[in-house]
């Protein structure tokens, strides 16, 4: 049987997991999700954001939310369930195509930033490596 991490088909379910850019009514329902975790409304309306997903079943989402000048950001990242192995996926996917190179991060978030090779700078903050 093939490497499921190679060719994204569940070896259990035999679905495919797809991992894009979200589309306009995914980001409308995860800013509903983000809203519902923080307790008040966060603007994504000019965030990155990559979505991981069986058919139309959302199984999680990565939101980089940019400062000015698009160098720096912060990184909300959620998956449904634990340690399915598709988050590194969706910030690999999320970070080919951004220019930010600092990136706040919570704990979650950190670990697969520092496996990608970000290295850690003050606080919570992660740096791209050059």
């Amino acid at each position: 049987m093939k490497n499921s991490r190679e060719t994204g088909i569940s070896s259990i379910t035999g679905k495919v997991l797809y991992i894009r850019h979200a589309n306009e009514s995914e980001r409308i329902d995860i800013a509903d999700i983000l809203k519902k975790r923080a307790g008040k409304f966060l603007d994504i309306s000019e965030a990155d954001i990559v979505v991981a997903s069986q058919g139309a079943r959302l199984l999680g989402f990565a939101v980089l939310t940019k400062n000015a000048g698009g160098v720096s950001g912060r990184l909300n990242l959620y998956e449904s369930g634990r340690r399915r192995g598709f988050s590194r996926e969706m910030l690999r996917h999320l970070f080919d195509y951004s220019t930010v190179k600092h990136v706040a991060a919570d704990r979650v978030s950190a670990r697969h930033l520092r496996s990608m090779g970000f290295r850690r700078g003050k606080g919570e903050v992660y740096e791209a490596a050059a």
